[in-house]
């Protein structure tokens, strides 16, 4: 169990982090594509933006806890392949949904 509590440490701040750096391009880069897309209205285009970055944030940083509960790591090795395992399904993950995102836009 002492293993689990440098994992659910560095699983936190990296999907926190991981989270708002997507979150910030995506902002910037959906901006120049939404007001393409809203050409007439520019303020829709702003403000369906930030309703996808809200969005985009509870969504991930929920998804994110709920992966956090791991079993037991008897060792460090053990710890270090549970770490890995949750941030490679948290990438897959987010990559999933930014696709998805993509195909409605």
């Amino acid at each position: 169990m002492q293993y689990l509590v440098p994992v659910y440490v560095t699983y936190t701040i990296a999907a926190i982090v991981l989270t708002a750096a997507l979150a910030r391009t995506l902002y910037r880069n959906g901006a120049v594509f939404l007001t393409k897309t809203f050409d007439e209205e520019p303020e829709l285009a702003a403000a369906v933006n930030r309703m996808l970055v809200t969005g985009f944030y509870m969504l991930n940083l929920g998804y994110s806890f709920f992966l956090m509960r791991a079993d037991e790591a008897a060792n460090a090795t053990e710890a270090f392949q549970v770490l890995a395992r949750k941030m490679g399904i948290l990438l897959v993950s987010l990559a999933v949904i930014h696709f998805a995102n993509m195909v409605v836009f």
